[in-house]
């Protein structure tokens, strides 16, 4: 990992920890369709001094940034303590904030992201995070964007596509926010693994440039998610490919 970050000139910082082994996924496949999935990991918190390690190297580089992403796996890197820490430099140095909570092999919640400028998560997230299996999906969308106080959140449906909640600054209107539907762009997956990552990392850079609103941010990043899914294995994107497809 190390060596293809250097080689694709990314700036990185390695935290290590002497009782954690490195996380080890694996996939079981057969005629591009996962059977099951082994994984090797150790969920236990970061303590207290590994906290301090990442938060410090964060506030030293913070006036450099333009975005920060959670990408919370719960495996134990992202501790309540530390996101509230982190929450709280970001904004107060207005540096972009996005979350993301995974609960496909574990168990997340993405409502403990609270006052970030967008939350990402598929319909199981969201109502893994409130316990809830029966209201719609607006109202699902509705309650966990209330919960976080968040300026943007996509609910990801898979193939059925993702509802777009976003706060509006109309007068003289009861509702505070916009509701939409977008349908997926590809009609067959060969492998889904990354697509949430990809939607994330690409609808994030294009709000954090505060170039797009948040329906051109979220089409660049079904763009990248689509590309995703076209690949066996979770591949890096590469930009010519976004570009061809948005000149297609």
């Amino acid at each position: 990992v190390t060596a293809e970050l250097k080689k694709n000139n990314i700036n990185f910082y390695n935290f290590n920890s002497n009782n954690r082994p490195t996380s080890l996924k694996k996939r079981f496949m057969n005629n591009n369709h996962s059977i099951f999935r082994l994984n090797i990991l150790r969920q236990l918190e970061i303590d207290e001094q590994q906290q301090n390690k990442v938060f410090y190297k964060l506030k030293k580089i913070i006036k450099k940034l333009d975005l920060i992403i959670f990408s919370d796996f719960n495996y134990g890197f992202l501790p309540q303590k530390l996101v509230d820490r982190i929450i709280k430099l970001a904004r107060e140095n207005k540096t972009y904030l996005v979350a993301d909570s995974q609960s496909s092999s574990q168990i997340g919640d993405i409502a403990r992201f609270k006052n970030v400028n967008l939350i990402t998560p598929t319909e199981h997230e969201a109502r893994v995070s409130l316990k809830n299996y029966d209201d719609g999906l607006v109202v699902i969308a509705e309650k966990v964007r209330k919960i976080t106080n968040t300026d943007h959140l996509i609910l990801t449906l898979g193939k059925d596509g993702m509802v777009i909640q976003t706060k509006n600054n109309k007068k003289n209107i009861k509702q505070s926010f916009d509701t939409e539907k977008i349908s997926n762009i590809v009609k067959e997956a060969k492998d889904t693994a990354g697509a949430g990552d990809a939607l994330l990392v690409s609808t994030s850079m294009a709000l954090a440039s505060r170039k797009f609103n948040i329906y051109e941010a979220s089409l660049l990043g079904a763009v990248a998610s689509a590309i995703q899914v076209s690949k066996i294995g979770n591949i890096p994107l590469q930009n010519r490919e976004i570009q061809n497809i948005l000149k297609y």
